[in-house]
């Protein structure tokens, strides 16, 4: 009982499998409408059916290929565009070097002086800081009265020059500064 149960689904595969791959022939095909005549109407209706899945298999296929020439002709197009667009845009970018270069030697003009300034200040703080020095060590040093007051107002200049120096790197800092914001805001 088990060999027949096993053996019925095999024989069955077996023949659906060679029933797939065997191929009818014309004289087949005769043999069988002369024995099954209802059956010549299922072929004819076969033959109909196979006309249309062909014709529409064609149209799709014409389709597609109609599709894909569209396309292609639409990313050229594109690619053409986008060409044309990058170059204005570009151009359009670089109506604003001629400022922003103007910008950057002025930054840099600035950076000069403010860099000078920078240097005298920072000069004048050690020539301070020596004078206030030697004017506090006084007492272990013996200073003429004459040479402490030429310190002193040597002292006195220095701050009267300073307050201003200072006052100028403060504002060319600031001008360096606005224009670090202006190169900034004209960057695209």
């Amino acid at each position: 009982m088990v060999k027949s149960k096993v053996a019925l689904p095999f024989t069955f595969l077996l023949f659906t499998f060679l029933a797939g791959c065997e191929q009818v022939d014309t004289e087949t095909l005769n043999k069988m409408t002369q024995e099954d005549p209802a059956f010549k109407a299922v072929l004819g209706k076969k033959q109909e059916l196979d006309a249309k899945i062909g014709s529409l298999s064609s149209q799709l296929k014409n389709i597609k290929t109609d599709t894909y020439t569209k396309v292609r002709a639409l990313e050229e197009n594109f690619n053409k565009q986008k060409k044309d667009v990058d170059s204005k845009i570009t151009a359009l970018k670089n109506e604003l070097e001629p400022e922003r270069f103007k910008i950057r030697q002025e930054t840099e003009n600035l950076r000069g002086v403010l860099s000078n300034k920078k240097e005298m200040l920072r000069s004048m703080g050690n020539t301070r800081r020596n004078l206030t020095n030697l004017i506090n060590q006084q007492k272990a040093v013996s200073v003429t009265k004459e040479d402490m007051e030429k310190w002193q107002e040597r002292l006195s200049d220095l701050d009267k020059q300073i307050e201003p120096l200072a006052g100028e790197v403060r504002e060319l800092e600031e001008k360096l500064r606005i224009l670090r914001l202006k190169l900034i805001a004209l960057r695209q």
